[in-house]
């Protein structure tokens, strides 16, 4: 009885050693997928790996630019070149995707070196899972970072959190700075005249 209690034991350490599986259609697998486009600061196949509410959010911000570098138009020309630079939008090329978009925010260029010996290699080894659902599943790493994985429609698992939320929260200043410009072109505008200006400002009545 002993023996067959210490060779259970044994049996359940070395299948929890193990880990999830990290194949390529298992949540763990988009884990790796990411940390490997990552590690070769491949921004295609990292927005790849990205959940579809990540990839609108950052959809939606680069619409948000453009409105907001077409507004800039509209104000007075010796106000145009401060508010492009001030508003971010000469950062990306006029052909740029959501992807490069994307890279920008995340600044992919210049993230730690993710190689095998590197600590931050160890964020992105996942070593548990939690499924919460058929398509929803939690992966650890082995520095006790969560991923949160999506199943996408092809099946393939997808990351995201933590990324949504960080993307969300790096692309609130472009939705600020578009409403700013707005706003700004309803006041200041090249068709708005000087008397209305003043009114706007309560200066007139």
């Amino acid at each position: 009885m002993r023996l067959h209690a210490c060779a259970t034991l044994a049996l359940t350490v070395a299948l929890a050693a193990c880990g999830p599986s990290t194949a390529d259609d298992a949540p763990a697998g988009g884990v790796l997928r990411l940390r490997d486009a990552l590690a070769a600061q491949d921004v295609d196949r990292v927005w790849n790996q990205l959940a579809p509410e990540t990839q609108q959010v950052c959809a939606d911000a680069l619409a948000a630019l453009r409105h907001t570098d077409s507004q800039i138009s509209l104000l007075q020309p010796s106000d145009q070149v401060d508010a492009r630079r001030s508003t971010g939008v000469d950062a990306l090329p006029a052909d740029a995707t959501p992807a490069q978009l994307f890279a920008v925010l995340v600044h992919v260029d210049a993230l730690p070196s993710l190689d095998a010996d590197s600590s931050h290699f160890r964020g992105m080894s996942p070593v548990d899972q939690v499924d919460i659902a058929d398509d929803v599943a939690v992966v650890v790493t082995d520095a006790k970072q969560e991923f949160e994985m999506r199943r996408g429609a092809d099946g393939q698992w997808l990351v995201r959190e933590p990324l949504y939320s960080l993307v969300t929260q790096a692309v609130a200043p472009i939705v600020a700075n578009r409403d700013a410009v707005d706003e700004a072109v309803r006041l200041f505008g090249v068709g708005v005249e000087v008397d209305e200006e003043l009114r706007q400002l309560g200066l007139l009545r």
